[in-house]
């Protein structure tokens, strides 16, 4: 006698199959695999900032990021907060975070002082990543959240604040190796829920989990004919579909991230702009 219906008999037997995938064992992995493929292709456009970075460079920049936390004293397992418009450096240190082993918590950055202290404590987040127009939230509490110290709190913009992403990523080893390796059951990411009746709750997010699902959906979005050039990824970044879009992107080979306050939109063969502001163009050697 059956007990389910033939939908649920379907979606089932479409998840072992995706669950038998042989897929990169990690995000720094996978990011890496798709470089060494793809490495002059554009991966991402942000236009307000006129910034354009290719598979190379992202995966590059990442490196050289996991290097220099790894100098501050991130290591794998340590849980380190994101408070960051749509911008460079949200998928850049995402990525490097998981080339560690270290595990991101993306915070929204429309969170009163009270929500982003709770869920920096929550989360036992023991580094902050911010951009520097939302610091002064951070200054003007009467106290840090619980593990969180000034020397572990890294600037994304111009605040005066000594500890300065840019800084970092121009001080990293591009040729970074993990210290401990990363597998695909280790967190990857703590992704807190909306809070709509209280305060957010955090979901525990693994490499595994991030690997099949951008996967899956790049499979299921191309189709058997492709055809696909342009991808919108409107949503805050903190939010968990622009981080599955912007993977399946990278896995599409398609994507190239625009950027209009908070919402972005990825559009594939733009022309790169060297430099601009916040994230410099990368040498292609450190």
């Amino acid at each position: 006698m059956k007990t389910q219906s033939p939908t649920v008999e379907d979606e089932l037997a479409r998840r072992k199959r995706q669950e038998q995938l042989a897929l990169p064992e990690s995000l720094g992995e996978f990011v890496r695999e798709q470089a060494a493929l793809y490495g002059d292709r554009i991966a991402a456009v942000w236009f307000e900032r006129g910034i354009s970075m290719t598979y190379g460079q992202i995966d590059s920049v990442a490196s050289r990021l996991a290097d220099s936390l790894v100098r501050r004293g991130i290591r794998k397992g340590c849980h380190v907060a994101l408070m960051l418009k749509n911008a460079p450096e949200f998928p850049v240190t995402w990525i490097a975070l998981g080339r560690i082993g270290a595990v991101m918590v993306p915070v929204n950055t429309a969170y009163t002082n009270d929500e982003m202290r709770f869920v920096l404590e929550d989360s036992d987040a023991q580094y902050l990543v911010i951009d520097a127009e939302y610091l002064p939230r951070l200054s003007d509490a009467p106290a840090l959240p619980r593990l969180i110290a000034w020397e572990r709190v890294i600037d994304v913009g111009e605040s005066g604040h000594p500890v300065r992403w840019q800084a970092l990523v121009d001080t990293g080893d591009a040729a970074f190796v993990p210290v401990s390796p990363v597998t695909r059951n280790d967190l990857l990411s703590l992704q807190y829920t909306s809070g709509t009746t209280g305060f957010p709750k955090g979901c525990m997010l693994s490499h595994d989990y991030w690997m099949i699902h951008c996967h899956g959906a790049a499979r299921h979005r191309r189709g058997p004919e492709g055809g696909i050039e342009n991808v919108l990824i409107w949503a805050p970044f903190f939010y968990m579909d622009p981080m599955w879009q912007f993977q399946e992107n990278l896995r599409s080979h398609l994507c190239g991230a625009r950027v209009q306050r908070r919402r972005c939109s990825a559009l594939a063969q733009q022309p790169q702009v060297e430099g601009g502001q916040g994230v410099k163009a990368p040498a292609s050697s450190p």
